[in-house]
C-alpha cells in the first residue's frame, strides 16, 4: 500500500505542464500581494495624513502660545529668556529645532536636537507693539521631526501586512509547500549560501540538502559550478580586500586631504583629513561637486577648467602645487596648498586633489613676524625692524643725494607716572604717544618703538632741515597736551634728539642711532621739552662718559677710591669733634676725579649701592680707630636718593656691622638730600625711620636749594640742616646771603635743630656765622678735606698748640 501523502515528481510533472506551477504559485503570490500593498497602503496614507495634521497644529499652537513673549525677548535683546523659551519649545515632543532671526539673518536664539528623517517647518513673524505701530523685530522658525510619524507607519504597515498576509498565505500555502519542496527550498539555500559569500563569508562551501540519488541533474551541475567559482572569488577577494586595506590605511591616516573627483567635478571619494580641513562629513561631500569648497572666482570656472583639460586643452592647474584659498563649511576662507593629479581609473579619468590647511602653519609665521618685527603694546614697528627699514632708506638717500634725519623721542618724566599711577598708566602712555607722533608725520615717514619710553622717527626725502624742525616742534606741542589716564591727568613732555644723514655720520645705520642717542640726553640733560641736533661734542662727551663707566666698574675692585675727612668745628666753642667723610677716586691715569663727575654716573649705572656700603664700612672703620682717641668723636656720611630704591637695600646691614662694632648710633651722622623727604618713597622713609630708631644723627645736605616742608622735618626728627655753600660763598654783613642765613639758624633753632654752615672759606664768613649763632661749620678756611692719617695729626697738632679757628 502506498502511504506517501506527498506526490513524487513524476506525478507532479503530469500533473502540469514544465513552468506552469512556479508561474501559477508566482502568480497568485503576485496578486495577492499586490491587493494586500493597495490596502495598507492607502490606510497607511489616511492615518499619516492624520499624523501630519497633529504636528502641524501643534506648531501652530506652539506659534500662537510663544510668538508674542519672544518677540518681547528679542526687542529687549534678552538672550536668556528667549533661550529659555526655545527650550521649553523644544521639549515638546517631535520638535528638531526652534530658533529665534533677526530681521537681518542674524540667529538670535536657537534650541535644536539631533533628529532625523524630514522636518515639517513653521515661520512665523514676530511683531512688537511700539507705541501706535507695529514693528518687525524677527522671525521665529520651528521645524519638527516627521521621523517617529514615519516610524510608528512603518510599525503599522508591518502589521496590517502580516494580517492581511494570513489571507494569502491560507489560498496559497499548499502550492506553495509544493514549490518549495521541490524547487524552493533549494534556491533558498543558495540565496543563504550567496548572502553569506556576500557578508564575507567565503568559508562555508554551498551544499544543497538533497538525498542520495543516482545520476546527475540541473542542481547538481549548479552546486558543483558554485563551489568551484566560490573558490576561485575567495582568493581573488582575499587579495583585492588586503590591498585595499593598504591603500585605505595609508589614505585615511594622512595629514594631508585627499579628494577624488571625476571628469564632471563630482567628489568621489574624501578622506578623514577633506573632511576635517573643511568641516564637512563624508556623505555631505560624496557626490557634491568639488566647487562647493571654493570662493568665487574659482567656483564659477572650476568646471570649465576641468572641461577644458578633458578636452586637450592645457593643463593650467594639473600637476601644479600652488596656494589657493579654499571655503569651509561655515564660510570661512582660509589659505591652503593643492595639487592635482591627472589618473586613469576603471577605464574612466579622474582626478586626485591632494589639499593642505595652510591656516596654522601662516598664523605662526606672521605671529613670528609680529614678535620679530612689531612692538608688541603699540604695534609699531620695533628696533630690529627699525634697524632695516633704515638701512634701506640710508641706501636711498646715497642714490637720491637726498638728506634723511632721525629723531629719538624720549618722555620727559615718564618713570614718574609708571611709578605713581602704575604700570598700567604707563602703558596708556606709550599708546597715547605713538597716535600723537603718528599724527604728527606724515604718511610715508617711518614710527617706531626703540625700547621703554623712546620713540624713533625716520624723515626721508629732505632737501633742508626746515621740516625736521617742524615736526619736531609738532611733537613737542603734541606732547605737552595733557595725558588722561582713567582719570588721571598727566603732565608731559619730550626730549628729542636728531642726527642727519649723512652730515653727522656717513657709516652704517647704529652710528646714526648713536648721535641720534646723544643729541636726545642733551636735550633732556637742558631740561627737556626742547629738540637738539647732534654736535660732535657730544659724541666726545658720550665716549668720555662711556670711559667713566667702564673706569668705575673696576675702580672698586682694584680699591682706587680712598676717603678724605674735613673737619667740622663748633663755631661757639672752638671744639672738634666731627668730620664729614668724602670720597675721592684716584683714577690710575687722570688722578683724582671729582665726586660730581663720578657721582652721578655711578647712580645712573647701580654701582652707587656697592659704593656706598664701602664707604659706610671704611669710614665706620676709621670712626673706630678716631674714638678710641676722642670719645665722642662723630662722623658725617653722605647717601644718595639711588641708595634708598630697591626692596631690600644694602643699606639695612649698616646697623648690624655698627653693632658688630660696637659703636653707638649717635657716632654716625647720615646725610640726606631735601628730595628725599618730598619722595614718599616708603622704603626710603622706612630706612629713615630705622636709622633714627637705632639712634643714628639725620642731617639735611644742600639745604635751601630744594623744596622742604617742614612736617618733613618733624616727622623724622631731623638733627641738622646743612646751610648750602650757595648761601655762604658770598656772604656778607646785611646782604641777602646773611639775612637768609640767619632766618635758616632761627627757624631751625626754633624747631630744635642745629645747623652746619659749609664752603666757610673767610674769617668775616666765619665771624658772620658765628653771630648768628650758627653750631657748626666747615670749609676750606677751617681745613681742607685730608686723609684720615692726616686728620689725627691735623687734631693732635690743635690740641697740642691749643689752637681756635
Amino acid at each position: 500500500m502506498n502511504t506517501r501523502w506527498w506526490p513524487t515528481r513524476q506525478q507532479w510533472q503530469r500533473a502540469f505542464k514544465p513552468g506552469v506551477g512556479r508561474h501559477f504559485v508566482l502568480a497568485v503570490l503576485a496578486f495577492s500581494s499586490l491587493l494586500t500593498l493597495a490596502s495598507t497602503g492607502f490606510t497607511l496614507f489616511l492615518e499619516y495624513r492624520r499624523e501630519v495634521e497633529l504636528l502641524q497644529r501643534q506648531l501652530q499652537q506652539l506659534e500662537h502660545s510663544f510668538k508674542d513673549s519672544l518677540a518681547l525677548s528679542l526687542w529687549n535683546l534678552d538672550r536668556p529668556t528667549a533661550e529659555r523659551q526655545l527650550a521649553g519649545i523644544a521639549q515638546f515632543p517631535d520638535m528638531a529645532l526652534a530658533r529665534v532671526v533677526t530681521p537681518g539673518g542674524q540667529t538670535f536664539a536657537e534650541s535644536a536636537r539631533v533628529m532625523g528623517g524630514q522636518k515639517l517647518e513653521l515661520r512665523a513673524e514676530l511683531h512688537h507693539q511700539a507705541g501706535d505701530r507695529q514693528a518687525l523685530v524677527g522671525e521665529l522658525l520651528l521645524q519638527a521631526d516627521q521621523g517617529p510619524i514615519v516610524d510608528r507607519m512603518s510599525v503599522r504597515m508591518w502589521t496590517v501586512f502580516w494580517t492581511q498576509g494570513v489571507q494569502t498565505f491560507l489560498v496559497s500555502a499548499f502550492l506553495l509547500l509544493i514549490f518549495q519542496h521541490l524547487v524552493g527550498r533549494h534556491l533558498n539555500r543558495l540565496v543563504r549560501w550567496t548572502a553569506q559569500v556576500g557578508a564575507g563569508d567565503w568559508s562555508t562551501p554551498l551544499q544543497l540538502e538533497r538525498k542520495a540519488h543516482n545520476g546527475s541533474d540541473e542542481f547538481d551541475v549548479l552546486q558543483r559550478a558554485f563551489q568551484a567559482m566560490q573558490k576561485h572569488l575567495g582568493a581573488s577577494r582575499a587579495r583585492l580586500e588586503a590591498s585595499e586595506r593598504r591603500a585605505n590605511t595609508i589614505v585615511e591616516q594622512l595629514v594631508d586631504g585627499v579628494i577624488q573627483i571625476d571628469i564632471a567635478g563630482k567628489m568621489q571619494r574624501v578622506n578623514e583629513a577633506a573632511c576635517r580641513i573643511f568641516g564637512y562629513s563624508a556623505e555631505e561631500m560624496v557626490g557634491h561637486n568639488v566647487r562647493m569648497l571654493m570662493d568665487e572666482p574659482h567656483h564659477s570656472t572650476h568646471d570649465g577648467h576641468l572641461q577644458a583639460y578633458a578636452n586637450g586643452g592645457p593643463p593650467r592647474i594639473i600637476g601644479i602645487g600652488r596656494q589657493v584659498e579654499g571655503l569651509r563649511k561655515n564660510r570661512e576662507k582660509f589659505p591652503m596648498d593643492l595639487t592635482v593629479t591627472a589618473i586613469e581609473l576603471d577605464d574612466q579619468q579622474v582626478y586626485i586633489g591632494l589639499v593642505r590647511d595652510l591656516s596654522e602653519r601662516l598664523a605662526t609665521e606672521q605671529q613670528l613676524w609680529r614678535q620679530t618685527n612689531l612692538d608688541l603694546l603699540t604695534g609699531l614697528p620695533n628696533r630690529a625692524r627699525l634697524l632695516d627699514q633704515l638701512e634701506k632708506e640710508r641706501e636711498r638717500s646715497q642714490h637720491t643725494s637726498l638728506r634723511l634725519a632721525l629723531l629719538i623721542v624720549d618722555i620727559d618724566r615718564f618713570k614718574l607716572v609708571n611709578d605713581s599711577l602704575g604700570h598700567a598708566a604707563g602703558d596708556a602712555v606709550l599708546r597715547i604717544t605713538a597716535e600723537r607722533l603718528q599724527a604728527s608725520i606724515r604718511p610715508g615717514d617711518i614710527l617706531a618703538r626703540l625700547s621703554g619710553d623712546e620713540f624713533a622717527i625716520v624723515l626721508s626725502d629732505l632737501v633742508n632741515l626746515k621740516r625736521v624742525e617742524q615736526v619736531a616742534t609738532a611733537i613737542n606741542q603734541a606732547l605737552m597736551l595733557p595725558f588722561d589716564l582713567s582719570g588721571q591727568v598727566a603732565q608731559l613732555s619730550a626730549s628729542i634728539g636728531i642726527a642727519v644723514f649723512p652730515i653727522d655720520t656717513a657709516s652704517e645705520v647704529g652710528a646714526l642711532l648713536r648721535c641720534a642717542d646723544q643729541a636726545m640726553c642733551a636735550a633732556r640733560a637742558l631740561g627737556g621739552n626742547r629738540y637738539q641736533f647732534f654736535r660732535p661734542a657730544m659724541q666726545q662727551a658720550a665716549q668720555a662718559r662711556l670711559a667713566m663707566v667702564n673706569d668705575l666698574a673696576a675702580a672698586l675692585a682694584q680699591r682706587q677710591f680712598h676717603l678724605h675727612y674735613q673737619p667740622i668745628v663748633d663755631l661757639q666753642s672752638g671744639q672738634v669733634l666731627k668730620a664729614e667723610a668724602l670720597v675721592r677716586w684716584a683714577h690710575h691715569e687722570k688722578g683724582l676725579v671729582s665726586p660730581a663727575q663720578f657721582i652721578p654716573v655711578a647712580e645712573e649705572i647701580g654701582l652707587i649701592h656697592a659704593l656706598g656700603d664701602w664707604i659706610f664700612c671704611e669710614a665706620v672703620g676709621h670712626l673706630q680707630l678716631l674714638r678710641k682717641k676722642r670719645s665722642a668723636f662723630q662722623i658725617s656720611i653722605n647717601t644718595s636718593p639711588v641708595q634708598y630704591s630697591g626692596d631690600t637695600p644694602l643699606m639695612q646691614q649698616w646697623l648690624a656691622y655698627l653693632e658688630m662694632l660696637g659703636l653707638p648710633g649717635d657716632s654716625l651722622t647720615i646725610e640726606i638730600t631735601e628730595g628725599l623727604l618730598m619722595a614718599e618713597h616708603e622704603a626710603a622713609q622706612a630706612q629713615l625711620l630705622r636709622f633714627r630708631a637705632a639712634g643714628l644723627q639725620v642731617s639735611i645736605d644742600d639745604f635751601g636749594t630744594g623744596y622742604s616742608s617742614l612736617s618733613y622735618l618733624k616727622k623724622f626728627d631731623i638733627d641738622y640742616l646743612k646751610i648750602d655753600q650757595s648761601f655762604v660763598r658770598n656772604l656778607a654783613r646785611g646782604n641777602s646771603d646773611h639775612a637768609l642765613c640767619e632766618a635758616i639758624i632761627v627757624m631751625a633753632h626754633r624747631l630744635g635743630l642745629r645747623v652746619v654752615a659749609e664752603g666757610i672759606e673767610t674769617q668775616a664768613q666765619f665771624e658772620l656765622l658765628r653771630e648768628a649763632r650758627c653750631d657748626f661749620g666747615q670749609g676750606y678756611h677751617i681745613a681742607r678735606p685730608m686723609p684720615l692719617d692726616a686728620l689725627i695729626a691735623w687734631l693732635e697738632a690743635r690740641e697740642s698748640g691749643g689752637e681756635r679757628v
